[in-house]
C-alpha cells in the first residue's frame, strides 16, 4: 500500500480551494462528467458516486443490507457514509437530488397535461 505524503498545509488548502473553484465553474453535468473523467480513474469515479447513492438511500431509508445488495458496496462503505451522512456536504447534495428529481416528475406530468392542448 502506498504512503500517502503530506504537503505543507498552505499549499494543501490551496489546492483543494483550487478543485473546488474549478468544480463550481463547471456550466453543466457534461462539464463536470468530463472533468472528473480526466481526474479520476473509473474505480475512484464510481467509488464517489456510489457514496452519493449509498447516502440517498440512507436517507430514504432504506436497510444496509438493501444499499449491499443494489450499490454492491460493503457494510464498512456504508457505514463510513452514515457517520457523515448529516453533514452538510452531503445533505446540500441529497437535497439537490431531491430537488431535482421533483422537478423531473413535475415536468413529466405537467407534459402530460398539456400534450391534448398543443395536439390540436
Amino acid at each position: 500500500m502506498r504512503q500517502l505524503v503530506t504537503i505543507n498545509k498552505y499549499l494543501s488548502r490551496q489546492v483543494r480551494r483550487n478543485l473546488c473553484s474549478v468544480l463550481a465553474n463547471t456550466q453543466n453535468p457534461q462539464q463536470v462528467n468530463s472533468l472528473l473523467s480526466d481526474l479520476l480513474s473509473a474505480e475512484e469515479f464510481d467509488r464517489i458516486a456510489k457514496r452519493l447513492a449509498v447516502a440517498q438511500f440512507l436517507n430514504k431509508g432504506r436497510s444496509y443490507a438493501d444499499i449491499k445488495a443494489n450499490l454492491q458496496v460493503s457494510p464498512t462503505e456504508i457505514a463510513q457514509v452514515a457517520k457523515n451522512v448529516d453533514g452538510q456536504g452531503y445533505q446540500f447534495a441529497i437535497n439537490d437530488i431531491k430537488a431535482e428529481l421533483w422537478a423531473d416528475n413535475w415536468s413529466r406530468r405537467l407534459a402530460r397535461l398539456l400534450k391534448p392542448l398543443f395536439s390540436r
